[in-house]
C-alpha cells in the first residue's frame, strides 16, 4: 500500500529544526528522576528524525504513532537499531488522535500534519472528541495540527518539555483564539520561535511556521519569550537555542499575536477600552496635532467574501461557450473570477468587456430558476452535463437549493484582493461584474453608498496599508492573506465630518491618481514599469490624499 505524505498532510521536519527541537526536550528537568525511564513521545512520528537525534545515554523509551505504513516500518527500523529500552515496541501503526494513550511523557516531539479539518474523516468525531477531553470547543475551520498541539499539552508530565512545530496561521487566525487561551491557561508555553517566512519549510506547504516550546512547570514570569530566525540561520549546526536574541512579551488569547511581535520602531500599539469601536482594540497612534474623528469602517458597510462557485470549471463559461451552449442570457451574470483580471486600481465595465471578447471566462452560470419551455433547451442540456459531472454532490453545490444557483449578490464598488504578496490592491469597481472569491467585496449600508468613493481613497494610502498589513495572516515565501474580519476591524476616518470642499479636493486628487496610472489591458499582466505605487508621482499623489484625512 503506498500513501501519498500530501494526502496525508506530511511535510519532513529539517535536520535543522530538529536539533534545536531536541535541544529544548533534552533539558526537561523530569529526566533526572531515577525511579521511571525518560519517555519521549512523537505523535506523529515519520522517517522518526526525533528519535535518532535524541541522546539514549540513559534509560530512555521511544514512544510514537504513525499513520503511514511505509513510514512506519522505517521508523521501526531506526528504533530497532537506536539501543533506547524496548527498542521500537511503543511505536504504534494508528491515529494518535484517536489512540489510547496509557503514559505521561517527560519529551514532547513534534511535527503534526497539516490538513484541513473538513478534509478529514474524522472531523465532527474529533470536534466533539476535543471538547469533552479538553474542554476547548474548538471551530471547524482548524485544522489537524490543533488537535495533535491540545493533546500534546495533556500529556506533559511535571517537568517535562515539548516541542512543536507547526504554522503559525493560528496566531492570527479566529479558530486559533480558544488554541491559544488553552496555551495560556496551561502555564507551559515558554517560547515561540518564528521561521522566516521567505523561505518554505516545507516542500509544496504555501505556510509560515514557528516552533513552541513547552514546559510543564510553574513560570516564573506571566509572558513568555519570542524570537525570528531567518532562514540562512537554519542551514548550520551552530544555531542553539540560547545564541539567539529573545524578547519578553505578555498577550491574551484575543490578540492576534504576529502583529504585536513587530520590530517596526515607527508604529505604536496602543490599547483603546471601548470594546465598541474595533474588534481587537488596537489603532496606530499619530503624531498630528489634530486629526479627523475615526470611527469602525462597519459604520460605513462591511467586506464579505466573494461568491464561491464549488466548481469553476463548470460554472465559469467563456462568450465562446455560452454561444456554443445556448445559454440564454437570464441566467448568466458577468463576474471577475481572477485577480489578475483587475490588476489596475480602477475597473470598469469596457474592462470587463475586454475580457470577454479576449477569450475569459468571465460569464458566472447562476440558473435560479428553469421553466420548462423550448428556449432553455440550450441551458437544460448544460445542466444535464454538469449531473454527469457529478457537480450537484461537490461539496457547495449540494447545499444550494438549487444546486446550479449562486450565492444573491450585487456588484460590490470596493474590491480588495483575498490573497498578495507585495502589497494588498484594492479596485473601485465600476462594471456590473460580481466578484468570487480573488477577491473580498465591500457592501455599503443602505443610504452610505455616498461615502464609498472616499473609503476606496483612504484605502489605496500608504497609511491603510500599513495598518491593514499588521493584521494579515502572512504564510510562506511573502504570501499574505486577508480576511473579511481583517478588513472589517479597520479603523477609518469618519467620512460623514468631511467639508464639501474637501470631499471634492479628495475626488480630484482621485481622478488625478487615474490619470497617472499607466495604460493596461485586463487580463495581462503587468511589466515591473506598469506596476501600481513604482511611480513616485503615483506615491506622492497617494501621500497627499492620505494628509486630506488628517488635516
Amino acid at each position: 500500500m503506498i500513501t501519498s505524505s500530501k494526502a496525508l498532510g506530511q511535510f519532513f521536519t529539517p535536520a535543522p529544526l530538529a536539533r534545536i527541537m531536541v535541544e529544548w526536550t533534552s533539558g526537561a528537568k523530569s529526566k533526572f528522576e531515577v525511579n521511571s525511564p525518560f519517555r519521549v513521545l512523537d505523535p506523529a512520528a515519520g522517517k522518526g528524525i526525533f528519535f535518532s537525534m535524541t541522546d539514549c545515554s540513559l534509560r530512555t523509551e521511544f514512544h510514537g504513532w504513525e499513520i503511514d505504513p511505509i513510514l512506519y516500518r522505517e521508523c521501526q527500523q531506526i528504533l530497532d537499531k537506536s539501543g533506547a529500552e524496548g527498542g521500537s515496541k511503543f511505536l504504534t501503526l494508528g491515529d494518535f488522535l484517536t489512540a489510547r494513550v496509557d503514559f505521561l511523557y517527560d519529551a514532547i516531539l513534534c511535527n503534526p500534519p497539516y490538513k484541513r479539518l473538513n478534509h478529514s474523516k474524522l472531523g465532527n468525531d474529533l470536534l466533539k472528541t476535543f471538547k469533552n477531553q479538553v474542554g476547548v470547543s474548538i471551530p471547524g475551520t482548524a485544522n489537524l495540527y490543533v488537535f495533535f498541539l491540545l493533546r500534546i499539552l495533556s500529556l506533559l508530565k511535571e517537568g517535562g518539555r515539548a516541542a512543536v512545530l507547526l504554522p503559525y496561521e493560528f496566531l492570527n487566525a479566529g479558530y486559533g483564539i480558544p488554541v491559544k487561551r488553552a496555551l495560556l491557561e496551561s502555564d507551559s508555553l515558554r517560547r515561540i520561535l518564528f521561521l522566516d517566512s521567505s523561505w518554505s519549510l516545507f516542500s509544496g506547504a504555501v505556510t509560515s511556521s514557528c516552533i513552541l516550546f513547552l514546559e510543564k512547570l510553574k513560570p516564573e514570569s506571566s509572558g513568555f519569550l519570542w524570537s525570528r530566525v531567518p532562514s540562512s540561520a537554519l542551514n548550520g549546526e551552530g544555531t542553539s537555542i540560547e545564541s539567539l536574541e529573545w524578547r519578553e512579551v505578555v498577550l491574551n488569547a484575543g490578540d492576534k499575536w504576529t502583529r504585536l511581535l513587530r520590530k517596526d520602531k515607527d508604529i505604536i500599539y496602543k490599547i483603546k477600552s471601548d470594546a465598541k469601536i474595533s474588534s481587537n482594540n488596537n489603532y496606530v497612534s499619530m503624531a498630528k496635532s489634530y486629526q479627523l474623528d475615526r470611527v469602525s469602517i462597519l459604520e460605513f458597510g462591511k467586506f464579505r467574501r466573494g461568491i464561491a462557485t464549488g466548481d469553476n470549471g463548470f460554472f465559469l463559461l467563456s462568450e465562446k461557450e455560452v454561444l456554443n451552449l445556448q445559454i440564454p442570457s437570464e441566467f448568466l451574470r458577468s463576474s471577475i473570477p481572477k485577480a489578475q483580471y483587475a490588476l489596475s486600481p480602477f475597473f470598469t465595465g469596457d474592462d470587463w468587456n475586454i475580457l470577454r471578447s479576449g477569450g475569459a471566462k468571465v460569464w458566472l452560470l447562476d440558473a435560479k430558476e428553469v421553466r420548462s419551455i423550448d428556449n432553455h433547451k440550450g441551458i437544460k442540456k448544460y445542466l444535464e452535463e454538469g449531473i454527469k459531472r457529478g457537480v450537484p454532490n461537490r461539496f457547495l453545490p449540494s447545499r444550494r437549493r438549487p444546486w446550479h444557483s449562486q450565492e444573491s449578490r450585487e456588484p460590490s464598488r470596493i474590491l480588495a484582493t483575498s490573497f498578495h504578496r507585495e502589497d494588498i490592491r484594492f479596485v473601485l469597481n465600476s462594471s456590473p461584474a460580481v466578484n468570487l472569491t480573488c477577491f473580498h467585496g465591500f457592501t455599503a449600508k443602505p443610504g452610505y453608498q455616498e461615502y464609498e468613493d472616499l473609503l476606496f481613497a483612504y484605502l489605496i494610502t500608504p497609511h491603510a496599508h500599513k495598518e491593514l498589513e499588521s493584521r494579515t495572516r502572512e504564510y510562506a515565501q511573502g504570501l499574505r492573506k486577508v480576511e473579511p474580519g481583517d478588513l472589517n476591524s479597520l479603523i477609518v476616518p469618519d467620512f460623514r465630518k468631511l467639508q464639501e470642499l474637501e470631499k471634492e479636493k479628495i475626488g480630484s486628487l482621485l481622478s488625478k491618481y487615474r490619470e497617472l496610472l499607466h495604460p493596461w489591458t485586463p487580463g495581462r499582466r503587468r511589466k515591473p514599469e506598469q506596476i501600481v505605487g513604482k511611480n513616485p508621482a503615483e506615491r506622492q499623489l497617494l501621500v497627499s490624499i492620505e494628509e486630506f484625512f488628517y488635516l
